[in-house]
């Protein structure tokens, strides 16, 4: 596969990302940022270009997000602002097959902002015991201390369906989300592609957030807008 550019309006979500993204089988260049033991699956390069832009004040940072890489490896760069301060994430990733379709991964975090610093770490492992079957597990936020606005430390399983190829990946995940109020969360994600060089997403969630979004490549360069919701 050529590297390719994805360009993605992603609304309410965190992380930063398009809707439909499963912790078994996302694919494509946020991968890293869902469960990067999937790195691992995938030796392809990619660049991705992300901006997320909140739904309402004070829900989400406005973001601006960069991340590239090939082999395994991945590197990003990402710029939140929120309630008139700026923060920067800087991201390093890697994912490793580890033969007889198991992978693990792990991506660290490096945010810094005008008050205070903090280093955190994604984890993550992956198996796909038949072409068509994905099972997937990933932590989020493993490190320092939480300040106002961060993202308390989550577990998420999953498993993920593949009948016809990358014609159709469906998802189911469960999430626990730790922190002052934890809460257990499912989540079913759809990826189709209905024609070469068009995926279409959906995902839907017992929390009543859902998530539309679609993406579009000629030529090994394409880009994705999505939407997030609350009902």
């Amino acid at each position: 596969m050529l590297p390719w550019l994805a360009l993605a309006a992603a609304i309410a979500q965190e992380p930063i990302g398009l809707p439909g993204q499963g912790v078994a089988g996302e694919e494509g260049p946020t991968q890293a940022w869902v469960n990067p033991a999937l790195l691992g699956h995938d030796p392809d390069a990619r660049v991705a270009v992300v901006v997320r832009q909140p739904t309402s004040a004070g829900s989400l940072p406005s973001s601006v997000a960069i991340t590239g890489g090939a082999r395994g490896l991945v590197g990003g760069l990402q710029w939140d602002r929120e309630g008139g301060s700026d923060r920067v994430r800087i991201d390093a990733g890697a994912g490793v097959d580890l033969g007889k379709r198991f992978a693990i991964g792990g991506t660290l975090h490096g945010r810094i902002s005008a008050d205070q610093s903090r280093v955190d770490l994604d984890l993550g492992a992956s198996y796909r015991p038949r072409p068509w079957l994905g099972i997937g597990a990933a932590t989020y936020h493993l490190g320092g201390p939480l300040r106002p606005g961060d993202a308390p430390p989550e577990i998420r399983v999953g498993t993920a369906l593949r009948p016809f190829g990358r014609a159709l990946v469906v998802g189911l995940d469960y999430a626990h989300v730790f922190g002052v109020t934890p809460r257990d969360v499912g989540i079913a994600t759809v990826r189709a592609r209905p024609a070469p060089g068009c995926f279409l997403r959906a995902e839907a969630s017992t929390d009543a957030r859902f998530g539309l979004g679609v993406e579009l490549y000629f030529g090994g360069i394409g880009g994705g807008v999505g939407a997030m919701g609350q009902v």
